[in-house]
């Protein structure tokens, strides 16, 4: 599988999870949260340390901890929590422009 279809897959289950989310609770930031290692997981089938690696990685690249770079995801924003078990949580950034999840999905379709 190429980084490509990697990132297209991640941005998928994520902007599901979001719209499954707001139908149920709108507004609700934390129910559309995803774990990024159980994305991977799913995707990939990787486990342990190296499951870590990737979730790192791609977290770091779709979802950087600095606000002033926009990516297509979104880390969990509660601060006390962010640091321990949901620094691996994300969710898809859906704002109109460049740096949407969607906007994002549909250029990685248009290339793969």
């Amino acid at each position: 599988m190429t980084q490509d279809q990697i990132e297209l897959s991640i941005l998928r289950k994520y902007t599901d999870q979001y719209k499954s989310a707001e139908l149920r609770t709108p507004g609700a930031k934390c129910e559309r949260e995803l774990d990024m290692r159980n994305v991977l997981a799913d995707i990939t089938a990787h486990s342990g340390q190296e499951l870590e690696y990737d979730a790192q990685f791609w977290l770091d690249s779709l979802a950087p901890s600095t606000s002033d770079l926009k990516r297509p995801l979104r880390r969990c924003s509660d601060s006390k929590v962010s640091e321990r078990e949901h620094r691996w949580h994300a969710r898809a950034f859906t704002t109109s422009g460049s740096t949407s999840a969607w906007d994002r999905i549909r250029e990685l379709e248009a290339r793969l």
